[in-house]
């Protein structure tokens, strides 16, 4: 059996329109020790860009990667095209798995 879905919606001139798009997410490839998923959305980042999409990928873990130096990896994803930005924290957030995993 065959399932066959509705297109998206094309725009009225018939050209798509680049999108701007944001991955927001706990594990990108590079800051994030274990990468599964990170790697399926970096995949994903780099995919969307190379079809003419702005890409921006929010590091739930803010300034903290598991692996290396955040500043590192943001000029890492700016060579690609793509913009890594980290989460701002607060100064003195609440104790949670995310944060106190990061630190």
């Amino acid at each position: 059996m065959t399932t066959t879905f509705p297109s998206l919606p094309q725009s009225e001139s018939g050209i798509e329109k680049p999108r701007r798009i944001c991955i927001a997410t706990w594990e990108i490839e590079g800051p994030s020790r274990n990468a599964g998923i990170g790697s399926a959305y970096a995949s994903l980042a780099g995919a969307l860009k190379r079809a003419g999409h702005d890409v921006n990928i929010l590091f739930l873990l803010g300034c903290h990667p598991t692996d290396g130096n955040i500043v590192d990896w943001i000029d890492h994803y700016s060579k690609q095209g793509l913009k890594l930005i980290p989460l701002p924290m607060a100064h003195h957030p609440r104790i949670h798995a995310a944060w106190a995993s990061s630190v």
